[in-house]
């Protein structure tokens, strides 16, 4: 099964469309969904209850990890710049 996008809010709504049209991936940007200016938090949860990997930035990735592990049963996958991490 091709991973499901949800992408950052610091990163161009452009790889979004670029994923959809080049690619064909299931990609949505936050700002599509109306999440601009949601926290870190809501976009984590909006990810794991559509099973969604989040594309972000490294900053993002490194507030969102300490959060991605409280959350039971959940299994996130976060894509940075430079690296990339599986929470469970």
């Amino acid at each position: 099964m091709a991973p499901r996008f949800l992408i950052d809010e610091n990163l161009s709504t452009l790889l979004a469309r670029h994923l959809r049209t080049a690619h064909r991936f299931d990609a949505v940007h936050v700002q599509e969904l109306g999440l601009r200016s949601a926290s870190d938090a809501d976009i984590l949860a909006r990810a794991i209850a559509a099973g969604q990997v989040v594309h972000g930035t490294a900053a993002f990735c490194h507030a969102a990890a300490g959060r991605a592990a409280s959350v039971a049963a959940a299994r996130l996958a976060l894509h940075c710049s430079g690296y990339a991490a599986d929470y469970a």
